[in-house]
């Protein structure tokens, strides 16, 4: 099937660009805006405007409002352009550089993105499965009838637009997904045709060929939008305008302290450590009040507006959090004070900074302070973006010299302060996160660290070029075609890796089947039960005995709405085997008794046992012969310790289903189905 072909057969995602489109042209009307601006506007918006909702349990609702407003933004827009006397009003403010870049941008993405597909591990684990379970409950997914075992570690952030695009497309779709986070991520660096014309087609025309570009650089080497969900590089974009905020002059007072209010709020949606960017706004929004008022000596007003606006966004940081927490009171804290063995106490802290931590947290240290050199100074973490955000840091010092008015030195000055307190705090708390609340072997390893930093250099990248590229095409200066040229040539040089290391993977293009038809190919009798009209009611326990947990949450993502276990028996090798903490190889498996397993299987109502991949399956991550053996030995201490509760312990092995029955004089039996 072609490109073409898949494309037709899914017109719904036009009507995702369409509508967005139409939500961000109701915004520029209402607030009278030019779309470029209007759009982190809507986007920001509906997103905290679902969540509000969403608090108490009314998310189809908000849904509906987010549809019914995007419908109205179509409708409103083709009055105005048929009105005389309002015509004018709405070419200026709709048919702008900006408008035109989203339209070609998202009909372009809606070819890339028609065959997409979720495919990386935590997509699986959490991003994914989370709307997928929102869009069949039309709820959160913290709900215990989601069964998403990290569910209370993610705030729902950017998984509520993204539940909005797959509903618009009547039902959950995976393209919908990636097309809607790309369409919510490049909204954030719209602003970039804030200052242009149509008529001045070489600013604009430089710009819509880079505009793409900028989100195909985003990515630490691994992940990008384009083929995950994760929220890393979006949490960056929405940073880097929150920074931007601080500085420009295209929104006025009143409706940028809004903005950055709404930018706050999602920053701590988005994830955890979001929280601390917040905290970075809120820092540089009270060094500028205090920089306005001691230096430029303004007028005790303007610096009471500025304190306001810090009360105002800190407000909103702070309310956040508390209803967040509220929401979760609403469910049992069941697993994650299992799976989560954080060590952030106020005595652990104390303890690590006299000298008295662990040892690990020391290792851990030193090795986070290696990371970090390297991945400033010596490499770019497979990256791009850091590329760019040196030449523009040296593009911005030329620029200074040119400009010897105070005016230009200021806003330079303030570009470096606001990445420097970026960089200062964002690292601190991903020291911190490592110290004490990673497990101490993915402390130790400084895991995932570049995918976690590629938020503060899509951030600082953005912030920095929304910036200059606003007072370089000021009205007072001039972006010559030379200029466009060679920003055009800087952007394509910084995306030759994506180009060539992942083009390669279009072969999926071609693709005749999907990961989800592959996935059901070798599980048919699973497949059965999935399609039988009682499978909702179904429960099922899972086993991947000796793995490490990818066909666990693959399962759970595939079979949506078989109710199924969190945490499984002898998911991945247990405690006895673990070597002592070890990690991700002893959190998750669940060690009990025959009995105490047989127990747990009656008091919980399952009604079947399936066993998924078994270690040769596993083939996420290549592992040493020693731990295939080390599995191997788990496999067959499993069917010692458990196989007397089976009609026949020889039908123990991968992609197998049992049915659980009572046993004649008590206890149960489980008999192999199919």
């Amino acid at each position: 099937m072609t490109l073409v072909q898949r494309t037709i057969e899914q017109p719904q995602l036009f009507l995702i660009v369409l509508l967005f489109a139409g939500g961000i042209a109701a915004t520029a009307l209402l607030v009278r805006i030019r779309f470029e601006l209007a759009a982190p506007l809507f986007f920001a918006g509906a997103t905290v405007g679902l969540y509000g909702v969403s608090l108490f349990g009314l998310l189809q609702i908000g849904f509906y409002l987010v549809a019914a407003y995007c419908i109205a933004g179509i409708i409103a827009t083709v009055a105005t352009c048929a009105l005389p006397s309002r015509r004018d009003r709405a070419k200026e403010l709709l048919l702008t550089p900006g408008a035109l870049a989203f339209v070609l941008t998202g009909t372009i993405l809606v070819f890339y993105n028609s065959v997409s597909q979720v495919s990386a591990w935590d997509d699986y684990a959490h991003w994914g499965t989370a709307v997928k379970e929102m869009v069949r409950l039309n709820d959160l997914y913290v709900r215990p009838d989601a069964g998403l075992p990290f569910a209370r570690t993610y705030p729902p952030g950017l998984k509520l637009i993204e539940y909005v695009g797959s509903k618009m497309t009547g039902g959950f779709s995976e393209p919908a997904l990636f097309l809607s986070l790309q369409l919510f991520s490049l909204s954030f660096i719209l602003p970039l045709f804030a200052t242009t014309q149509l008529k001045k087609y070489t600013q604009w025309v430089c710009l819509l060929l880079v505009f793409p570009l900028l989100i195909l650089i985003s990515h630490d080497g691994s992940q990008h939008l384009f083929i995950s969900l994760y929220a890393d590089i979006p949490m960056g974009l929405v940073f880097g305008f929150g920074l931007y905020l601080l500085l420009t002059k295209q929104y006025d007072a009143p409706l940028k302290t809004v903005l950055l209010c709404l930018v706050a709020v999602l920053l701590v949606l988005v994830k955890e450590i979001g929280l601390v960017l917040a905290g970075v706004l809120v820092i540089m929004l009270g060094l500028q009040a205090l920089y306005e008022w001691r230096v430029s000596r303004t007028s005790l007003s303007s610096a009471t507006h500025q304190l306001v606006s810090v009360a105002a966004v800190l407000g909103s940081i702070v309310a956040t959090k508390m209803t967040w927490s509220w929401y979760l009171l609403n469910f049992p804290n069941r697993h994650d004070g299992d799976v989560f063995r954080s060590t952030s106490t106020i005595q652990s802290v104390v303890d690590f900074v006299l000298g008295n931590g662990q040892e690990y947290q020391y290792e851990t240290l030193w090795r986070f302070i290696g990371s970090f050199v390297q991945t400033m100074v010596l490499r770019m973490t497979g990256t791009t973006m850091l590329m760019l955000i040196i030449v523009i840091m040296f593009a911005a010092l030329w620029y200074q010299q040119r400009h010897k008015s105070q005016e230009k030195r200021i806003l330079v000055g303030w570009l470096f302060v606001g990445s420097m307190v970026a960089i200062l705090f964002y690292s601190l708390a991903l020291l911190a996160a490592y110290l004490f609340t990673f497990a101490p072997y993915e402390a130790v390893e400084v895991v995932v660290y570049s995918r976690y930093m590629v938020t503060l250099y899509v951030a600082i990248g953005v912030f920095w070029g929304l910036t200059l590229f606003e007072h370089r095409t000021s009205k007072h200066s001039r972006f010559s075609p030379k200029q466009s040229m060679v920003l055009v040539l800087v952007v394509l040089l910084a995306g030759m890796q994506f180009f060539v290391l992942e083009f390669s993977r279009l072969k999926v293009f071609g693709r005749e089947a999907s990961f989800e038809e592959a996935f059901w190919a070798e599980r048919p009798v699973l497949k059965a039960l999935w399609d039988t009209p009682e499978s909702s009611e179904a429960k099922v326990y899972m086993i991947a005995t000796g793995t490490l947990g990818h066909d666990f949450y693959t399962t759970r993502y595939y079979a949506s709405g078989i109710p199924m276990n969190e945490f499984g028996l002898y998911w991945i090798t247990p405690r006895p085997y673990g070597g002592g903490d070890t990690g991700m190889l002893d959190r998750f498996a669940t060690v009990m008794s025959r009995d105490e397993w047989a127990q747990l299987l009656i008091d919980e109502g399952y009604r079947y046992v399936w066993f998924g991949a078994g270690p040769d399956d596993e083939a996420y991550y290549s592992v040493s012969p020693e731990e295939h053996e080390r599995w191997r030995h788990v496999q067959k201490e499993f069917i010692e310790e458990y196989g007397s509760l089976f009609e026949n312990p020889d039908d123990i092995r991968p992609f197998t289903l049992f049915e659980i029955r009572p046993r004649k004089g008590g206890g149960i039996v489980l008999v192999r189905v199919g």
